[in-house]
């Protein structure tokens, strides 16, 4: 007769401490968020410089990374399209008029775009409202460029005009007007351990924890960096100088490669860590993961591109995991949606769009303060002059 034995599974050593790691770690949560007032600012530290984000009362509005691409959409490589580069005399300045004739236009209307030393402008004519010369309707012509440019301006009545505009120049244009409208941004990570409170702890992790783990498969997918071949964020695809592995991830049109702290080349003779802070400290947005309840405080690491920092927490709140997000920005850089909620808890699922959305529309606002608006206004006007001119007015 045939015994039936009871079949029982004993966990190994790796599933034991998998186990008892993963138990310990929600416990760890649980213990340390018990008594967190989470509609308040808490991982963040606040100075003249830097500010930090309230978290409003209003619905979250992910609807924030639409293109405007006018110029190349309306006159870039189109044949029903010619340019005149202006000079006016009355303000010393040099301006592009990239105009749309289009006769089959059934609102009868001429498309313009004028460039100018500080913004580019879209409006329409119509034919009617045109103001032709006197001269010109004595002899029944029709209307000139220089009337179409009076008609939108009496500044432009009496101005010097050319046509010489070569394709060169023309491109030299469309990465004036493509400079807010990028598809491709590298956004940086830092890991900070709990009572890591120095650039140098910072960047000299080279371990970090489960939660922080979780976290980055939530942002994308971990790629190898040799021969890979889209876009790498500055990272080194050759001789794996910038480590062997980060993370990418494509979000609606965009592309995007991430700097994990980590993963990136640490040198135990370097207490700076300069292979490392290469890549974080030239982002102008970075993800901080605070791993415990220590504060950060922006200051202590320093970078002059950095201007937006989004603090994470991974948190236990009605007995799942969600993750405390809040943000602070220098004192001149203007405040943006998508704004935080209160409570300022995401989904794991939620958590990245937010996170995105916030960094690109972030990166955008960034790049319209302080320096970087001066250096984009320098370019539109070196660009603008050089067109007329054929010289560089610095």
């Amino acid at each position: 007769m045939s015994t039936k034995t009871k079949k029982s599974h004993k966990l190994n050593k790796k599933e034991l401490t998998d186990s008892e790691s993963s138990s310990d770690s929600e416990n760890e949560l649980n213990k340390n968020n018990s008594s967190k007032d989470f509609s308040i600012p808490f991982l963040l530290q606040e100075s003249e410089e830097w500010l930090i984000e309230p978290f409003q009362n209003k619905k979250v509005n992910l609807n924030q990374l639409q293109q405007t691409h006018t110029f190349k959409e309306n006159f870039y490589d189109n044949e029903s399209c010619y340019h005149i580069s202006v000079f006016c005399d009355e303000n010393d300045e040099y301006y592009l008029f990239s105009i749309l004739d289009d006769t089959d236009d059934e609102n009868d209307e001429i498309l313009i775009q004028k460039h100018s030393f500080n913004k580019s402008e879209l409006f329409r004519i119509p034919r009617d409202d045109i103001k032709v010369s006197f001269i010109r309707n004595l002899f029944c012509m029709s209307y000139s460029d220089q009337d179409l440019l009076t008609t939108h301006d009496d500044l432009f009545k009496n101005v010097e005009m050319s046509y010489d505009i070569d394709e060169e120049e023309l491109d030299e244009i469309l990465k004036m007007e493509e400079y807010f409208n990028k598809k491709q941004y590298k956004i940086g990570v830092m890991y900070i351990g709990e009572g890591q409170t120095t650039s140098k702890q910072y960047l000299s992790n080279t371990e970090s924890s489960q939660d922080f783990e979780d976290f980055l498969e939530i942002l994308g997918d971990k790629i190898e960096l040799h021969d890979w071949d889209k876009f790498t964020g500055g990272l080194d695809t050759l001789e794996n100088t910038s480590g062997e592995h980060s993370i990418y991830t494509k979000y609606e049109d965009f592309e995007i490669m991430f700097h994990i702290s980590t993963w990136l080349p640490f040198n135990p003779k370097d207490p700076e860590q300069v292979l490392r802070k290469k890549h974080l400290g030239n982002d102008l947005v970075v993800v901080v993961f605070v791993d415990g309840d220590t504060k950060f405080d922006p200051k202590t690491f320093l970078s002059h591109q950095l201007h937006l920092i989004i603090a994470i927490q991974p948190v236990i709140h009605e007995k799942k995991k969600k993750y405390r997000v809040e943000i602070s920005r220098k004192n001149y850089v203007k405040e943006f949606e998508p704004y935080l909620p209160s409570p300022s808890l995401f989904e794991p699922e939620d958590l990245r769009n937010f996170l995105i959305t916030k960094a690109i529309k972030g990166e955008r606002v960034v790049s319209t303060s302080g320096k970087f608006l001066q250096r984009y206004l320098t370019m539109r006007k070196e660009v603008l002059t050089q067109i007329f001119t054929g010289e560089v007015d610095y």
